[in-house]
């Protein structure tokens, strides 16, 4: 084990305990401590434990560091009845932050931030959470804000847990189709289908050639599209479908497409700005092999991400 004292000091009212100091202990080595009576030894013992927390200084610089990657510090010397709701919560977030617990439970600790600070916060804390030694629970909403922080996820619905994993595996290979629909944003396109000797036969007779194996998905399955598979311009073995805009939304650096088509109403997030009129004609195109498909009981059957069926569910 590597144990590195960077500048501690302590104080207890007026007197001085432990002046700065620093030290790195040498792992599987025996450190003596020597010293006469009230030489410190203990108080520094106590702060290698764990049992006493270093001094102001250490404090003071601990707690402006997260203010600064918080965007708080210019409010250190107000009083909580000063500040907005939002500033409020990021103080409450600060004060979490700066103790370093080894648990810590948030809950859905950006919510009430506008969009821009928000953005910038979640990758202030995913490196301050990469950074530290906590164990974190965080509660949250939005999928993009799970997919960002990484680790793991747990994605719950009506008090059931539904799955249980790293982030990027239950994002890419949702058990079922509840998972599905909770971790997705914009929401999957999910669409009624029929296995048939290729693959998967869509409403309007498009067929997706995808290997299923033999009686891996008896009678109807859904066939799921993540917006983002979805494009305007076609590739070698891709499927394609016409339809007609409903609405074109531009958020960011990204088009949200909603189109009526033989395959149902569908949800396409294409990279950049794009301007369609209403009921303009529109053909989208999708790669087999980025479509998901679930069994009649709602199970995952077909996870692209794997290229490979899922047996029994998981």
């Amino acid at each position: 084990m590597q144990l590195a004292l960077d500048s501690i000091s302590k104080k207890v009212g007026p007197q001085t305990w432990l002046h700065d100091m620093s030290m790195a202990l040498h792992s599987g080595a025996v450190t003596v401590l020597l010293g006469a009576t009230q030489a410190g030894k203990t108080s520094l013992m106590r702060i290698m434990a764990g049992l006493d927390t270093p001094g102001e200084k250490n404090i003071d610089a601990r707690v402006r560091e997260i203010a600064s990657r918080l965007h708080i510090d210019m409010f250190l010397d107000r009083y909580p009845a000063e500040l907005s709701g939002g500033q409020q919560q990021r103080v409450a977030l600060a004060r979490a932050l700066a103790k370093g617990a080894p648990l810590m439970l948030l809950d859905e600790p950006l919510v009430n931030l506008d969009y821009k600070l928000r953005e910038e916060l979640r990758e202030e804390l995913t490196q301050l959470f990469a950074a530290g030694q906590s164990t974190v629970v965080y509660a949250t909403t939005e999928p993009g804000e799970a997919l960002l922080l990484g680790g793991y996820t747990a994605v719950l619905d009506e008090g059931q847990l539904l799955q249980y994993g790293p982030t990027a595996e239950v994002f890419h290979a949702p058990n079922s189709l509840r998972v599905a629909r909770a971790f997705s944003d914009p929401p999957m396109n999910l669409l009624p289908a029929t296995v048939a000797a290729q693959g998967v036969q869509l409403p309007g007779g498009t067929v997706l050639s995808i290997p299923l194996p033999q009686g891996a998905a008896a009678g109807g399955v859904t066939v799921g599209v993540r917006a983002s598979a979805l494009r305007v311009h076609a590739r070698p073995g891709d499927a394609g479908v016409n339809g007609a805009v409903e609405l074109a939304e531009i958020s960011g650096s990204d088009t949200f497409v909603h189109a009526s088509t033989p395959w149902g109403d569908l949800v396409a997030q294409l990279t950049g700005v794009h301007y369609f009129e209403l009921g303009a004609a529109i053909t989208l195109h999708l790669d087999p092999s980025q479509a998901y498909v679930f069994g009649a009981d709602g199970r995952l059957v077909w996870a692209p991400a794997r290229h490979r069926a899922v047996q029994g569910g998981r």
